[in-house]
């Protein structure tokens, strides 16, 4: 059985205290970098929640996109900029994997980061071409495991929560996927869209607008029940795959206690 939840930065804000006034914070733009490319979940959580911060905060907000390295990049960028709360971070299943999988710097990890909030949570599904020759779940991981590293299966990144909810399949069903990186769900979305590649592991929401318009459609969902938004779509329990990824999304600041404006941390 596998049960896997993303969940936003691990460690808790430092308890250092500087006299620093919170209600000040903050008196100009501030920044969010997004790990993925446009378009994708996380591009469009962070982006709603950019435009609701404006409200709260009396600032504008900009999402930035810094793809590349698996979420390397966009980490890096977090982790080296100011810490004065300006500048926020999106902290994902990345900041546990990548290092582990030597893919991304030492110091790029949980324990770098102070957590600041969970923005959203969506389970991994998945999704190919409506034509598709595949008509279920079941005809699917037949193939794949009938002729192995044939089948490709795109994600956002190797060691992303995409990639890793294709390796829990794998393992669950003795399937073996050709997995093809991306640098976001909304390129791999578009390279299954252009016939590129056969599948994609992503959350439903992702590719809502596509399947909506009947281009696109899921196979199965990794969550102990049915989404209410695809109620005809099978979890991957009802199929006999024990299986249960929850990607959760979230926001956090480097933590680099000497030189962070500890008001900025608590008014986040």
């Amino acid at each position: 059985m596998i049960i896997l939840t993303l969940v936003a930065c691990g460690s808790k804000p430092s308890d250092n205290n500087n006299n620093t006034d919170s209600t000040a914070f903050p008196t100009k733009t501030m920044t969010i970098v997004c790990p993925y490319g446009a378009g994708g979940g996380t591009d469009l959580a962070l982006r709603i929640l950019a435009e609701c911060g404006k409200d709260t905060f009396g600032q504008t907000i900009n999402v930035e996109n810094k793809t590349g390295g698996s979420g390397t990049v966009g980490l890096t960028e977090a982790l080296n900029a100011a810490a004065d709360g300006y500048t926020l971070g999106t902290c994902s299943v990345d900041l546990i994997t990548l290092p582990l999988l030597g893919l991304a710097p030492a110091e790029t990890t949980r324990d770098a980061f102070d957590p600041i909030c969970v923005i959203n949570g969506e389970p991994a599904a998945i999704i190919i071409r409506a034509d598709s020759r595949w008509n279920t779940i079941q005809d699917f991981l037949a193939e794949a495991k009938e002729k192995p590293g044939t089948v490709q299966l795109a994600n956002s990144g190797m060691g992303n929560i995409w990639h890793l909810a294709a390796i829990g399949i794998e393992l669950e069903t003795g399937a073996s996927f050709n997995h093809v990186p991306f640098d976001g769900a909304a390129s791999a979305l578009t390279a299954v869209l252009g016939g590129h590649v056969d599948a994609v592991t992503c959350s439903a929401a992702e590719a809502a607008s596509n399947i909506a318009s009947g281009e696109l459609k899921v196979l199965a969902v990794a969550n102990t029940e049915r989404l209410e938004a695809y109620p005809d779509v099978p979890t991957f329990q009802e199929v006999g795959v024990d299986l249960t990824i929850v990607a959760l999304r979230g926001l956090c600041v480097n933590k680099a206690p000497r030189r962070r404006e500890e008001g900025s941390v608590r008014r986040l």
